[in-house]
């Protein structure tokens, strides 16, 4: 089995993006007699289901994607027979009425679309910010020559957070949560963003608004 480090893209992945019924290929023997269907290793995830396997596969431009079990794999051949689906029988633990998988066996997937921020994005509101006052975990530090809601969430997107911010006009952050969520009126984050078009806005001098980070196919 080969292992390729990539990121996780899909943690906050929107299960409407990838309909499974649609793009699934069928059960395959998985580790009998050195026997792998997929063998590209991808990921693991704690709640597992099959939307949020496919942006590391798009990632590395493979065809297809399998999950057994908690596990991820990425491939553009199978290298293994086909067995009948019933034998699929584990259900997937973020998502019960799908299959991932089962013993010794694989459920396949096809790679489909290519995965991006949606902009404009669900906000979740205006929270007190201050360049001392963490309210999620990291702050992009890059030269962005524009900013906005599509720039944050580009770079909070590849560094695989849930959640991105704006703030001062000119910052980005991203994190999985919001750490000190003191909210604040709408009307304080009406800061218009760094170069970018007249109207759109982010945040203000003291005041972070942080949106949904939400996949979307282009």
């Amino acid at each position: 089995m080969l292992y390729i480090t990539f990121g996780v893209i899909l943690l906050v992945a929107v299960e409407g993006v990838f309909v499974a019924n649609e793009n699934y290929v069928g059960c395959f023997v998985h580790r009998i007699n050195d026997q792998w269907a997929l063998k590209f290793f991808s990921q693991n995830f704690t709640k597992m289901a099959p939307y949020l396997c496919l942006p590391n596969c798009q990632v590395m431009d493979q065809k297809f994607f399998g999950i057994t079990k908690n596990q991820c794999f990425c491939g553009n051949e199978l290298h293994s027979i086909e067995v009948p689906r019933y034998r699929c029988n584990q259900r997937c633990s973020g998502k019960q009425e799908t299959r991932c998988g089962g013993l010794n066996v694989m459920s396949v997937y096809k790679v489909t679309g290519v995965t991006i921020p949606l902009v404009p994005a669900p906000s979740k509101g205006c929270f007190f910010w201050s360049p001392t006052e963490r309210v999620l975990h990291k702050e992009v530090k890059k030269n962005f020559q524009v900013m906005n809601q599509k720039e944050c969430a580009s770079s909070c997107f590849k560094i695989y957070r849930k959640l991105f911010g704006l703030a001062n006009g000119n910052r980005c952050y991203c994190g999985n949560q919001i750490l000190n969520g003191n909210p604040m009126a709408k009307r304080f984050c009406n800061q218009q963003c760094q170069n970018a078009q007249y109207g759109q806005k982010c945040g203000g001098p003291l005041a972070i608004e942080i949106f949904d980070l939400v996949p979307t196919e282009s």
